[in-house]
């Protein structure tokens, strides 16, 4: 079991929480902290713009947790982020 350093709550992560872009220029990774927050790790060897929300991601992460009538968080590691796509933005501004 893996647990959070920060908050010190347990983290799921699974295989299919895995999607690489549309351009192949990163992955993002999705890890559910405790029962309710949900971390975007987005990996990339080099400074990117994020191109195509990942709304399918989510969605199936928060369906696998039984959240789909309750309140979540989610956060984002922006490390290797220099930019957002307007498509990018508008996925996140639909949830």
């Amino acid at each position: 079991m893996k647990v959070c350093p920060v908050t010190k709550l347990e983290v799921t992560q699974l295989p299919q929480w895995v999607m690489l872009s549309p351009s192949g220029v990163y992955k993002t990774h999705v890890k559910r902290i405790g029962d309710d927050i949900f971390h975007f790790n987005i990996d990339s060897d080099r400074d990117t713009v994020l191109e195509h929300f990942e709304k399918k991601l989510l969605l199936d992460a928060v369906r696998f947790s039984g959240l789909e009538q309750k309140d979540f968080y989610v956060i984002w590691d922006l490390r290797h982020i220099k930019g957002f796509s307007y498509e990018y933005t508008q996925g996140i501004a639909e949830l």
